[in-house]
């Protein structure tokens, strides 16, 4: 049992990511071990690091599971019908609309993604809506705003939002051509 968890942890690691975590390791024990001040550092970074850690780790477990729950409650047909493999240039434009509308970070909108597309979703729609949710995401609206109006940016929204909408139409035109879609 210790040693499937052990594979599972370190055993699908890649050699550079491994060298990621020994380098991590070897770096804070030379932290802890060089002085006073510098183990005192360290332990601060690994209070950050840990705090930081359990962060992520909820958001993450939050969006697995909406993504899961989302993904269990719209019907197989629906998903095959909205933003199928055959939905076609009218997937591509639902799978954007979806992308745009998500709200929160990445957290939330890869296990959606992933959920829709164990469900039957097209690599079209589904890379429109990522494209999307980074390109035109109208959540954001509000805090670009409060930051950008105060300096005059107005135009820098309206630009990103204006440049952003045919990116991901034509990101899902360009996946339908790669995976062979007739759109």
């Amino acid at each position: 049992m210790v040693s499937e968890f052990l594979d599972l942890l370190w055993g699908r690691l890649t050699l550079i990511e491994k060298g990621l975590v020994i380098f991590t390791v070897l770096f804070y024990i030379f932290l802890a071990a060089y002085s006073p001040s510098t183990r005192s550092q360290a332990f601060t970074g690994i209070r950050s690091g840990a705090t930081t850690l359990v962060r992520v780790l909820l958001l993450i477990l939050a969006g697995v599971f909406l993504g899961s729950a989302v993904g269990a409650m719209i019907p197989r047909e629906v998903i095959a019908r909205s933003i199928g493999g055959e939905s076609g240039f009218t997937g591509i434009v639902i799978g954007t609309l979806v992308g745009a509308l998500i709200p929160g970070g990445p957290y939330v909108l890869f296990p959606l993604v992933a959920s829709f597309y164990s469900i039957g979703a097209g690599v079209p729609a589904l890379i429109a809506m990522i494209f999307a949710w980074t390109c035109i995401a109208v959540t954001r609206l509000p805090l670009e705003i409060g930051f950008l109006s105060a300096v005059g940016g107005e135009r820098l929204i309206l630009y990103r939002i204006l440049i952003g909408i045919p990116l991901p139409l034509l990101a899902g035109v360009l996946a339908g051509l790669l995976v062979g879609v007739r759109l």
